[in-house]
């Protein structure tokens, strides 16, 4: 599909079914396409969580500057045991 014509829910699912399929990468870029679609979207930022499984990997994720970013950023340091980073997003 284009991926001009889908909004963030349609970019969300496609990133999940990516993901189930083992194509993180790609599940990685369009989970991104998502959240800066539908900043909102709790539901895609986890998943984008859940595949950045190291710092770097979070670190390197081109991110909407949206107040749910700094929601994400928390979450994700929590969940990658970077308590400090967490205290700090």
């Amino acid at each position: 599909a284009n991926r001009n014509n889908l909004d963030g829910y349609l970019l969300y699912l496609e990133g999940v079914v990516l993901k189930k399929l083992d194509l993180r990468s790609q599940a990685v870029t369009v989970l991104q396409s998502a959240v800066a679609a539908a900043p909102t979207l709790w539901a895609a930022w986890l998943e984008l969580a859940g595949l950045a499984n190291e710092y770097e990997a979070l670190d390197s994720l081109q991110l909407p500057k949206h107040w749910m970013m700094y929601f994400f950023a928390a979450h994700a340091h929590v969940e990658l045991k970077l308590s400090d980073q967490a205290l700090d997003a």
